[in-house]
């Protein structure tokens, strides 16, 4: 079981991969040390140049203003932090032929700002506890950036963050996390106000039982927004609504919203989970943090074992290393990037583009997003501390079928998706034709892996600590397509994957693989399930192949298939419904799709919305718990009456 860290960081876990710690590690030693100039030109290699580039003093712009044009494959090899952004689509104008291969090979690529252990005064915080404060005028900070409303899954924080000792801060909020390392993995670390029935309540205002949080907007200066970020609605949809005011309400207090910000679903149901976020009166615990903007001051309580000399600002905005659009034959590798408000690396219109050995940490949205992606090779991408998703990754032709021919290998994404808790996986997959082997995905609130797209192979990958927080959720998630067909989740290993925060809103139920609302035409096969609520939800879809999974401490149901097309989603498989109007988006009666998928082709005329043509085979429970329900939750004699396969399947307990 993973240790919670004492560093009171929203949930991160006091492990980290192997990668992300060392390049932490050598940006605090290099900060602001190293200022090498470009090394006059290369060494020539079987048709290779190899260029050594310092980083700063503006040494990257300065070996491109002295480089000729090169007529051979280049190696930029970078050394130190880079501070300074690399133009890409500079360097890449310099061959004379886009067939000549550059790679861009190391340095830490950082929009860190460090804050000197010297200029730390001891003071008050507003809050009455004791801490300290930094000036932070003349650090070149423009904005300090806001949370943002959004809707379902959306994630555009831009707010600034401050990280010490490798792990991020928590800026100031109520009630507080639970930092206690004896909690460890099975005890909640994220604690919560909650709402309370409410017949009275306006538009725009809640009531909770936190009577504390009357006391909210005390002392908080004129332009500071204070946020609530709460699961409003359902257990799986959170997101931040600004909080206007405070008052006291009988035993509680009312929380009145701005309405240009509203909760996810419109509204505030009794049970909703939620904190406070970004008032200065909430500073009051190790670990916490909070800006003064128009003071240009950081009021900030270090946990007792933190140093204060190991404290960073993510301060760059935007793509730390941005790959030109439509860009070919580039490598990047043995590199990494933190400290950014924005996404990591980014790249669109890639065609034969590697990237090797990456790290992507302390980052405010998304660690690496990848679209366009046409035969590129991404391997061991390490992932860590993410504000949003881990990674992103897209390609191949919905309308041709030809698939990205991109692979994603041996990668590892962890603690990801701190700031918005749902659709924020580790992997983001789409497009067509895409393969993920051998990938660890680990440590967040909701997904590992979901998206959509055809011919996905998701192989031999682990799953493991995920869906903590919420509720109707899994690891790997697919849903609501007849058209997305042709996956394969095959021999991949899912393990821990329950709830272990109180839950109230939607349905109780976490799966290790959900294909959710009549998702159709993806194959289950041979995966590894270990310590899930539930193994597989089938969730009303066709053409679905789940085959000899092992179902090991399940807690309810290995298996849970449903017919909601025939109930209560009747209507997104009938005339005029999302699934229909997929089939004759992509003319599904003819090539590809009819070629490539020839059971889609029937689909209007064999009882649309029953799930029919789906196979459970050779599937085995073992090692039940107390509470465990069986293999399916379904007589054999109802899934044969929806035109479906139950055979061969058993449990030994």
């Amino acid at each position: 079981k993973a240790t919670v860290s004492v560093l009171n960081c929203c949930g991160c876990v006091k492990t980290s991969p192997r990668r992300v710690q060392a390049a932490v590690s050598t940006m605090g030693l290099l900060q602001g040390a190293l200022s090498v100039l470009a090394l006059a030109g290369g060494a020539a290699r079987a048709g290779v140049a190899t260029h050594r580039v310092g980083c700063g003093a503006g040494a990257f712009a300065k070996f491109l203003d002295a480089a000729a044009p090169f007529d051979h494959d280049v190696v930029i090899e970078l050394h130190g932090v880079c501070t300074e952004r690399m133009d890409l689509h500079r360097l890449l104008q310099l061959r004379a032929s886009p067939a000549h291969h550059v790679t861009l090979r190391g340095g830490v690529h950082s929009g860190g700002v460090h804050l000197d252990a010297g200029r730390w005064v001891p003071a008050a915080m507003p809050s009455g506890a004791a801490g300290y404060t930094y000036n932070l005028t003349g650090l070149g900070i423009e904005d300090y950036g806001s949370f943002v409303n959004g809707g379902l899954g959306h994630c555009a924080h831009t707010k600034l963050e401050l990280f010490a000792d490798g792990y991020p801060m928590t800026l100031a909020r109520h009630p507080n996390v639970n930092s206690s390392s004896a909690a460890g993995y099975n005890g909640p670390w994220m604690e919560w106000s909650y709402a309370v029935a409410d017949p009275a309540a306006a538009n725009a205002s809640f009531v909770t039982s936190d009577a504390a949080l009357a006391a909210l907007m005390k002392g908080n200066p004129r332009g500071n927004r204070v946020w609530a970020h709460g699961f409003w609605h359902y257990g799986w949809a959170d997101n931040y609504v600004e909080v206007l005011n405070a008052t006291v309400a009988g035993a509680g207090a009312r929380l009145a919203f701005n309405a240009s910000t509203p909760p996810v679903y419109d509204t505030v149901l009794p049970g909703a989970k939620f904190y406070a976020v970004n008032a200065p009166a909430l500073l009051d615990a190790p670990g916490e943090y909070w800006i003064d903007e128009a003071a240009e001051t950081l009021y900030y309580i270090p946990p007792s074992h933190t140093a204060l000399g190991s404290a960073y600002l993510n301060v760059g905005t935007g793509p730390l290393i941005a790959i030109p659009p439509n860009t070919a034959n580039l490598t990047l590798e043995d590199l990494a990037v933190t400290h950014g408000r924005g996404v990591g690396i980014a790249g669109a219109g890639l065609t034969d583009v590697t990237v090797r050995n990456v790290t992507a940490t302390h980052l405010g949205q998304d660690g690496v997003t990848f679209s366009g992606a046409t035969r590129c090779t991404f391997d061991g991408i390490a992932v860590a501390h993410t504000g949003c998703r881990a990674a992103y990754f897209e390609g191949g032709d919905a309308a041709t079928l030809d698939g990205a021919g991109t692979r994603v290998t041996n990668g590892d994404m962890g603690f990801y998706s701190r700031r918005t808790r749902t659709y924020q996986p580790g992997i983001f997959f789409g497009g067509v034709g895409l393969t993920f082997v051998n990938n660890s995905i680990h440590d967040a609130p909701h997904q590992g892996m979901s998206g959509g797209g055809n011919d996905m192979l998701i192989e031999k990958n682990a799953f493991r600590r995920l869906c903590w927080e919420v509720t109707d959720s899994s690891a790997f998630y697919i849903g609501r397509s007849w058209v997305h067909r042709g996956g394969m989740v095959r021999g991949n290993y899912f393990e821990d994957v329950v709830h272990i925060e109180p839950t109230h809103l939607g349905a109780p139920s976490i799966q290790a693989m959900y294909l959710d609302d009549e998702q159709s035409g993806w194959a289950l096969v041979d995966n590894v399930v270990v310590n899930a609520m539930a193994g597989v939800l089938v969730g009303g879809g066709r053409d679905n192949n789940v085959t000899g999974n092992q179902f090991r401490q399940i807690q309810t149901y290995a298996i849970h298939f449903d017919n909601r097309g025939m109930g209560w989603q009747l209507a997104m498989c009938s005339p005029g419904g999302l699934l229909r109007q997929q089939l004759y988006d992509v003319d599904y009666q003819r090539p590809p799709y009819a070629t490539a998928y020839p059971k889609i082709v029937g689909t209007l005329e064999d009882r649309p919305c029953v799930p029919v043509g789906n196979v459970f085979e050779n599937n085995h429970a073992s090692e039940c718990p107390p509470g465990y329900k069986g293999l399916i939750d379904r007589t054999p004699d109802v899934v044969a009456s929806w035109s479906s396969v139950w055979g061969a399947n058993n449990t030994s307990c």
